[in-house]
């Protein structure tokens, strides 16, 4: 990838994903909707696995094996792209 495609860039910021956070006011969990965190570093676009729920190397939050998001992994085809591992806590964009 030698330029980043603004248009997958806008797309990957704009997923949703259903979660909870705690409300200090309420002092309760409410329902939220997250964002990928995602990292631009030159024309290298990586997404954050850090306590997230977008991407699970060690498989804690579910099948016990890496997992990525079906929705990024859907944008990352339509983008004719998919996600590799860079770490534990990141997955970047392949091109």
């Amino acid at each position: 990838m030698n330029t980043i495609d603004t248009k997958f860039l806008e797309a990957l910021r704009a997923l949703k994903r259903p979660n909870i956070k705690w409300d200090r006011d309420l002092r309760t969990y409410v329902d939220c909707e997250v964002s990928p965190t995602v990292i631009v570093h030159g024309d290298q676009i990586t997404v954050s696995a850090e306590g997230s729920l977008w991407a699970d190397y060690y498989g804690e939050f579910g099948t016990g094996l890496p997992t990525i998001d079906p929705q990024l992994e859907d944008l990352a085809r339509s983008h004719q792209g998919y996600w590799e591992w860079v770490d534990p806590g990141s997955i970047a964009f392949v091109q």
